[in-house]
């Protein structure tokens, strides 16, 4: 599966220790990467705490607390 969706590293912790590890598409332990996707399941678990204290709206537009973003697209 990880060859199928080019995964380009993968990672097992358990008990907060590295249990397997593998990187794929020439990519090593030190192989600078892009991080969007990674990003983005960041900014959404931290969304969803915010959301789940009641400290965000999810109904809001996101300018509600991003001002800086209305004139982006």
């Amino acid at each position: 599966l990880l060859d199928e969706t080019y995964t380009d590293g993968f990672l097992v912790l358990k008990d907060g220790k590295i249990a397997y590890e593998r990187y794929c598409n020439g990519m090593t332990e030190r192989t600078l990467h892009l991080s969007q996707s990674m990003a983005k399941s960041v900014t959404a678990s931290v969304f969803g705490i915010l959301a789940g204290r009641g400290l965000i709206d999810p109904a809001m537009p996101v300018t509600t607390y991003l001002p800086e973003l209305e004139t982006t697209g």
